[in-house]
């Protein structure tokens, strides 16, 4: 019997199964035909693996039309999330975990490739879960959406998109006690950190990852070309882990902690550049702000009118993106939102609104639509 592992996408919730469903030992776990709950059900799915029988899917596959194949970016990001936190958390011990691991790199540059608006809205307002989970796939996002720019190859994409999903594995639980902590890392702590590159590697190579790229990529995410990184104070490290650590500092910018709130993106793009960019060593900075923009799809803009409203999608100008007003200059909401030209006189962005200020809670799929086909 040759099976085919599905993906957490392709299990519809509150839909009978359309086959007979197998863990990786060929062990029958649902019969077809079984009413799906994906809150409950599918996180141990996930975690066993789920498996079909190749012909059954072909023949499934066939059956539907491209309409009905339709993908909805948000639930991608959604079961990326909570198939990358069940990996991190019990990482597969049968030697499947880089396969695995590879399988949601993909899914990521899927998600960046085919709805790259949805892919930067998503790290703008999407900070639900566990930190270090969410943070990693924000990482993975925005590395891979930089080096599609700078048009690396698909297997340089992969490895990069791997190292981001577990470039922490070694100090996820320490990495959650710093988000809610105020005070600077206690000494102990501050050891940790410095020797999870070291770790982690070790981890993923007991895991049997043999992605050398990978492997070097997660070792140097913290160098520095001025040598002043950790934990080896390399003074060339690999362009991958540069990269890698470049997005590291914007998300953990952009994204709210206990103590404090999110940075504007603006004020974290001029962080970065400011802090990173000036080196000649590395031209991730300059690449980084021009793939997000000034004003990234997610973020809130009071316009000139008085509307408050979500960037949608950047515009050909940097300062000029099509934003959906939300409330009226009254704070009343608009109903449905309504898309606007920032270029249009009347329509240019007069402030960009912290997050917590926006006093409405909205949606997202009823601004960004599935539009794409898997």
């Amino acid at each position: 019997m040759v099976m085919h592992r599905l993906l957490a996408q392709q299990i519809r919730q509150y839909e009978p199964l359309p086959w007979d469903v197998y863990d990786s030992s060929h062990t029958l776990l649902l019969r077809k035909g079984f009413l799906i709950d994906k809150h409950i059900h599918l996180p141990t799915l996930i975690e066993r693996g789920i498996y079909v029988e190749l012909g059954s899917v072909k023949e499934k596959l066939i059956e539907n039309s491209p309409q009905k194949n339709r993908l909805d970016p948000w639930q991608l990001w959604e079961d990326i999330l909570a198939r990358l936190g069940q990996l991190l958390k019990n990482p597969p011990q049968n030697g499947e975990f880089p396969q695995q691991i590879e399988e949601l790199a993909d899914l990521v540059r899927l998600l960046g490739d085919k709805s790259t608006d949805v892919a930067l809205a998503a790290i703008m307002l999407m900070d639900e879960g566990r930190y270090p989970v969410v943070h990693s796939l924000h990482c993975a996002i925005l590395a891979d959406l930089v080096a599609k720019r700078l048009e690396w190859d698909l297997q340089e994409r992969r490895s990069l998109c791997c190292a981001a999903l577990t470039m922490n594995i070694a100090m996820l639980d320490l990495q959650q006690t710093l988000y809610h902590q105020s005070e600077p890392p206690k000494p102990e702590q501050q050891l940790d950190i410095t020797l999870h590159p070291e770790q982690g590697v070790r981890m993923l190579y007991a895991l049997g990852v043999r992605d050398t790229s990978w492997l070097q990529t997660v070792m140097e995410h913290h160098e520095k070309p001025d040598g002043k990184g950790y934990p080896k104070s390399l003074q060339s490290p690999k362009p991958s882990a540069l990269l890698l650590r470049t997005v590291d500092i914007y998300c953990a910018k952009v994204s709210p902690r206990a103590y404090r709130k999110p940075m504007l993106a603006s004020e974290a793009s001029r962080l970065v550049f400011t802090s990173e960019g000036h080196n000649e060593n590395n031209p991730f900075p300059g690449c980084l702000i021009k793939q997000v923009g000034i004003y990234p799809p997610g973020s809130f803009v009071k316009l000139l009118n008085g509307e408050i409203g979500v960037v949608f999608k950047r515009g050909e100008n940097a300062n000029k993106p099509l934003v959906y007003s939300l409330l009226n200059d009254a704070g009343q909401c608009i109903t449905p939102p309504i898309k606007r030209d920032t270029s249009l006189p009347g329509l240019k962005i007069q402030a960009v609104m912290p997050k917590d200020t926006v006093m409405l809670k909205f949606d997202p799929r009823t601004i960004w639509k599935p539009n794409f086909h898997y």
